[in-house]
């Protein structure tokens, strides 16, 4: 194998699986990424048997061939070259890969081709419900969802969110492409029209890990690039452009999270979600723990957030808004608020539905119904 191929699209197509690959592995073939030279590209995939990237970027091939590398030296060393710069990489007879750009030059030691597994061709086996959906909507309805997952060990099917095309549940009887996620305390629903293809798709739960994988893939497209799924019965595949990323499933059933929606909440505040983002990360600026609880005031139509620690001070701020019902205090842990003010920041006016201080809010965007939060208060 002999090949040369730009720093920055090598950089690039190195960056697109760097998370899948563990700092430390056991399978020494695990840490390597396979390069694949042909025709007119170098073809690079990086797997942990879970998840598999693979992308080709444009190269000059000199001479066709396969070979394995550490995944992160490659990475470091095309980093470290001079932006623009040509990288080189060669097969060389002493069972090392030659990697030199300008006056500098390395040898990778490597590991046969023939080693690598071929985890995605395994998934691929099973038939696939296809469909597609651009950047934005994918992005969208992933990482509303993504931000209430849990890191749990003991209910693993939490560790991720749950996609499926259905009708009614909390969204104003909303149908289309759904997804939702909990850790317990708090739950998340998003959802987008359904897309041509997807009306038989049923509960799947994607990792986390794996929804980050995608959300960093979507976010150098352009919002209308289309991504194209592959949707299994244990592992979905992600296309666009010059890359293929596929991951497996979590085994199990998730939750009806929908049962644990609030039907008749009747007050609601309204509020400006970027001021209320900015409130909440001055107010806990001295909590010094995101476990700490911080206390929404709400009378006269001003909210006032608070917290409160013997160790670090106390904080508080009003903040205008609009509040129909009684004067009421109520509780929740400032991160989960905070996570939640953060990814809804753009959303303008949102309104927050109560009941009671021990019953759980509704969280939205004021005319929308694409979105939707519960969150548990906690006691003061």
């Amino acid at each position: 194998m002999r090949v040369t191929v730009d720093q920055s699209a090598l950089v690039k197509a190195l960056a697109g699986g760097a998370s899948i690959v563990e700092a430390r592995n056991t399978v020494p073939i695990l840490s390597n990424a396979l390069l694949r030279a042909d025709g007119e590209a170098l073809r690079i995939s990086v797997t942990n048997l879970d998840m598999t990237h693979e992308v080709a970027c444009k190269a000059n091939v000199e001479m066709a061939g396969a070979v394995t590398v550490s995944a992160r030296h490659l990475r470091e060393i095309a980093g470290a070259c001079a932006a623009g710069s040509q990288i080189r990489l060669q097969r060389a007879d002493n069972g090392r890969v030659a990697v030199s750009s300008g006056r500098s030059k390395w040898a990778l030691p490597c590991l046969p081709a023939s080693d690598f597994p071929d985890a995605a061709a395994v998934l691929r086996k099973s038939p696939a419900i296809s469909f597609s959906l651009d950047a934005s909507t994918l992005t969208r309805l992933l990482k509303f969802s993504r931000t209430a997952h849990s890191t749990e060990t003991v209910r693993y099917y939490l560790n991720g969110v749950c996609v499926f095309a259905g009708e009614g549940g909390p969204l104003n009887g909303r149908g289309g492409l759904r997804t939702t996620a909990t850790d317990g305390h708090r739950a998340i629903y998003a959802s987008v029209p359904l897309p041509d293809g997807a009306a038989d798709l049923s509960r799947s739960i994607i990792p986390t890990k794996a929804v980050d994988v995608v959300l960093g893939l979507a976010a150098d497209l352009g919002d209308q690039t289309e991504i194209h799924i592959d949707a299994r019965e244990n592992a979905w595949e992600f296309k666009a452009g010059d890359w293929i990323f596929s991951t497996k499933l979590i085994d199990s059933n998730f939750p009806d999270a929908d049962r644990v929606c609030p039907t008749a909440n009747p007050h609601t505040l309204l509020i400006d979600s970027a001021m209320m983002r900015d409130a909440l990360r001055r107010v806990t600026l001295v909590s010094g723990d995101r476990e700490r609880v911080v206390a929404l005031n709400l009378e006269c139509d001003c909210l006032t957030i608070s917290t409160q620690s013997a160790e670090h001070g106390d904080a508080s701020e009003d903040v205008a808004c609009k509040w129909e019902g009684p004067a009421m205090r109520i509780g929740f842990k400032g991160g989960y608020l905070a996570d939640l003010a953060a990814v809804i920041a753009d959303k303008g006016v949102i309104s927050l539905e109560m009941h009671e201080p021990g019953n759980p809010i509704v969280m939205r965007t004021e005319g929308e119904c694409d979105w939707f939060a519960v969150l548990m208060p906690y006691r003061m």
